[in-house]
């Protein structure tokens, strides 16, 4: 409450000098305000994916080492960085409407195959078309939002704008993470019990293994298990890996709708308009 008061004051003080930190009147631009909501829909998902399937669901569901799941996340992270350079030609060639909407398709229909086909038994192969395709997604995009949002942007106002372009990443990330945390949180502790079928009498330690695992805390986990005989230690863990892992498919869904209306609305907005630099190259190139 006291933040959402702070951010109105900073709003109304803002418009009322002659140089604001912030100029409100950038998002009236089109391309401004499309690049602007579709990078925030870019750090909303990417970052929670990078967190959650890079490391809990790699680790904790599927039992890699932490190399491991480093090496596997580079498809999406090394794909990303080898799209860069041609989306930013790309752009140049049609505008960055067109890209930054296939770009945040191809994130939501990643994140959908994620939330509808990984599971505690997915092999590597299985997961290198969706990791893929999310790396070639973000790959696209950043630069194409980038491009969007400092085109409509004067010179006198290129550090504001770029201030503005990595705000509008950073924080919609921190926010992203924050709700794929609660819905983990709150939907693993839901099905660790009914995961454990008739062992009823090992819900309760269920409940606090996964708690521990959540927190990355494997040393108390382990623990926990200790002093069980095997096949009790053997069905908690699956509880909590196919509860973990349900609770990230639901995630990955939810922030696979986010990715398709981000798409949808830099199409609204944007279509098919060609950054200001663009148009004059076009122009002297006829001439």
């Amino acid at each position: 409450a006291a933040g959402i008061a702070l951010l109105g004051a900073f709003g109304v003080f803002e418009t009322r000098i002659s140089h604001p930190l912030v100029d409100f009147g950038l998002w009236k631009e089109r391309l401004f305000s499309g690049g602007f909501f579709a990078e925030s829909a870019v750090g909303f998902v990417y970052i929670p994916f990078l967190v959650f399937v890079g490391s809990l669901y790699f680790i904790n569901v599927l039992g890699y080492s932490p190399g491991k799941a480093a090496n596997v996340i580079l498809i999406t992270t090394g794909i990303c960085m080898v799209f860069e350079p041609p989306a930013g030609k790309w752009v140049d060639k049609v505008g960055p409407g067109l890209p930054i909407a296939v770009s945040l398709l191809m994130q939501a229909v990643a994140l959908a195959w994620m939330g509808l086909a990984f599971g505690p038994s997915t092999s590597l192969g299985q997961m290198v078309v969706p990791l893929a395709l999310m790396g070639i997604g973000v790959g696209i995009s950043l630069p194409a939002c980038n491009t969007a949002g400092m085109s409509a942007v004067d010179p006198e106002r290129a550090g504001m704008g770029s201030g503005l372009m990595q705000m509008t990443f950073n924080i919609p990330a921190a926010l992203g993470v924050g709700l794929v945390t609660s819905i983990i949180g709150t939907l693993t502790a839901s099905k660790v019990g009914p995961g454990l079928g008739t062992r009823t009498e090992l819900r309760d330690i269920a409940a606090q293994y996964a708690d521990a695992v959540q927190d990355g805390d494997m040393k108390r986990a382990d623990d926990m298990l200790a002093a069980l005989p095997q096949d009790s230690i053997d069905a908690v863990k699956n509880a909590v890996a196919s509860a973990t892992s349900g609770a990230i498919n639901v995630s990955m869904l939810a922030l696979s709708a986010v990715a398709l209306a981000g798409a949808i609305f830099a199409w609204v907005v944007i279509g098919r308009r060609r950054t200001p630099d663009h148009i004059e190259m076009t122009h002297a190139a006829q001439v």
